[in-house]
C-alpha cells in the first residue's frame, strides 16, 4: 500500500515492530486515561459546582509535574527507562482501581478525589520523561520524527474517542463504571511493555545522587542557551497555560455557560480532541526541521483567535468549532516543539530537557488553571479565560521577531 505523499515519516515509524506494538497496545490505555479524566472532572463538578474546585483538581493533577518532572528527567538519563516505565504503569493501574472502587461504593468525597488525583499526578509526572525518552531508544534517527507524530496522534485521537465513550458511560452507568473501564485498558499496554526491546542508553552507574541538582541545572542551562529550544519553550509555556486552562474548565463551561449535562461535556471534550487529532496529523506532514518554528509560532496566533471566539459566545454550536480550532492549534504547537527538542538535544541531555518540556507543557499550566478557576468564581468562566488568552498573544509577539534566529539554530544533535 502506497504511503500518502508527505507522510513517509509515519510509515517509517510503524515499520519498526517494537514501536508498532508499543503504539497500538498503548492506544486503549490512552483512551482509558481520557475516560477517567472526563469522569473525574464531572465528579468534581457534581460534588461542588465550583470553578475553584475544578481548578484545584487540575492543580493537583499538574502540580507534581512542576516539582518532579525535572528530577525524573535526570533519573531518565541514569536508569533503565523500560523497566521504570513498566513499574509506573502498574502503579497507575492500581490508582485507577482504588478510585473506581471508591466511586462505585459511593464513598468518594471531593477531598478524596483531589488526593487520588494528586497521586495520579505524581505517577504521571515521573513517567513523562521516561516515556518521551524511551521512544528515542526504540526507534532509529530516521524514524524519530514520525514516532513523535504518531505518539501525538494516538494521544489526541484518544482525546476525541475517550470523552465520547465517557459521556455515554457516565450517563448510562455512572462515573465509577467509566473509571473501571480505564483500569481494564492498562492490561494490553503492560503486556506490550514486557514484549518490546529497546536500545540501551548511557546510565548513571557510578555517579553520585548528590550530582543530580547539578545535572538538572546543566539541562536547564543547555535549554535556555539553545537558540531554538529556549525561545520555543517560552512560547510553549504561554500556549499551554491558556490551552490547558480551557480544557480543565470545560466541566464548568458545560454546566454554567452552556447549561448542558455530562453528554454536553463529552461533546466539548471530543470537539477539542477531534481538533487536536487533526492538528497532530497536520504536524506529522513532511516538513524540514528548520521550518517547524514557523509552524509553531503561526499556530499561537490561531490559538488566540479561536479561544477568543470560544469565550465570546454562549451558543453551544458556535463554541464547538472554536474549541476544536483552538485544540488544532495547540496540538501543532505541542508536537512541533517536542519535535524540535528531540531533534536538537544531545542524547546525554535528552531525559532532562524532555523533563523541562513536560514541566512547561503539563506542569506550569497547573498554576494558571488554578488562578483562572479562582477568578471564574469572581468574574465568570468566560472573562477569566479571556485574561489567560493574553499570555500566548504576548509570547507570539516576542517569538515572531526571533523566528530567523530560531530556524538558524536548528542543527542535528552530536
Amino acid at each position: 500500500m502506497k504511503t500518502p505523499p508527505g507522510f513517509d515519516n509515519l510509515a517509517l515509524a510503524f515499520g519498526n515492530p517494537d514501536y508498532r506494538l508499543y503504539a497500538l497496545a498503548g492506544f486503549p490505555s490512552l483512551i482509558g486515561t481520557w475516560i477517567q479524566r472526563v469522569a473525574v472532572g464531572w465528579l468534581a463538578w457534581e460534588l461542588t459546582e465550583s470553578g475553584t474546585w475544578l481548578g484545584l483538581i487540575a492543580f493537583a493533577d499538574m502540580l507534581p509535574v512542576m516539582i518532579l518532572t525535572p528530577i525524573s528527567g535526570a533519573f531518565a538519563d541514569r536508569l533503565d527507562r523500560l523497566a521504570i516505565s513498566r513499574l509506573l504503569q502498574y502503579a497507575l493501574s492500581l490508582q485507577a482501581l482504588v478510585l473506581a472502587g471508591l466511586v462505585l461504593a459511593d464513598l468518594i468525597t471531593i477531598e478524596l478525589l483531589v488526593m487520588l488525583t494528586f497521586v495520579q499526578g505524581i505517577l504521571q509526572a515521573v513517567f513523562h520523561p521516561f516515556r518521551q525518552a524511551l521512544i528515542a531508544n526504540m526507534v532509529g534517527p530516521r524514524e524519530l520524527v514520525g514516532a513523535i507524530a504518531v505518539n501525538s496522534m494516538m494521544w489526541h485521537s484518544a482525546r476525541f474517542i475517550g470523552p465520547a465513550l465517557a459521556g455515554v458511560a457516565i450517563v448510562a452507568f455512572g462515573a465509577g463504571v467509566a473509571i473501571a473501564i480505564n483500569v481494564a485498558t492498562y492490561v494490553p499496554f503492560l503486556i506490550a511493555l514486557h514484549l518490546i526491546s529497546v536500545q540501551r542508553h548511557g546510565t548513571g552507574a557510578g555517579r553520585s545522587l548528590a550530582a543530580i541538582p547539578r545535572e538538572i541545572a546543566d539541562g536547564v542551562r543547555l535549554a535556555a542557551a539553545h537558540p531554538a529550544i529556549g525561545p520555543m519553550f517560552v512560547l510553549l509555556f504561554a500556549i499551554s497555560v491558556a490551552g490547558r486552562a480551557a480544557a480543565e474548565l470545560l466541566p464548568g463551561f458545560a454546566g454554567a455557560v452552556f447549561d448542558r449535562d455530562a453528554m454536553g461535556l463529552a461533546w466539548l471534550t471530543s470537539a477539542a480532541g477531534f481538533g487536536a487529532m487533526l492538528g497532530s496529523l497536520f504536524a506529522a506532514h513532511r516538513s524540514s526541521p528548520d521550518r517547524l518554528p514557523g509552524r509553531v509560532i503561526g499556530s499561537s496566533v490561531l490559538l488566540v483567535a479561536a479561544l477568543c471566539g470560544f469565550v465570546a459566545t454562549d451558543i453551544f454550536a458556535v463554541a464547538l468549532p472554536c474549541l476544536a480550532l483552538s485544540a488544532f492549534a495547540l496540538a501543532i504547537g505541542g508536537v512541533g516543539t517536542q519535535t524540535i527538542v528531540q531533534y536538537a538535544v544531545p542524547e546525554a541531555f535528552r531525559g532532562r530537557v524532555l523533563g523541562l518540556y513536560g514541566l512547561l507543557w503539563l506542569g506550569c499550566p497547573a498554576v494558571g488553571t488554578l488562578a483562572v478557576g479562582a477568578l471564574s468564581d469572581l468574574w465568570g468562566l468566560q472573562a477569566a479565560l479571556a485574561v489567560a488568552v493574553l499570555l500566548p498573544a504576548a509570547a507570539w509577539l516576542w517569538t515572531a521577531g526571533r523566528r530567523r534566529a530560531i530556524e538558524a539554530g536548528l542543527a542535528p544533535p552530536p
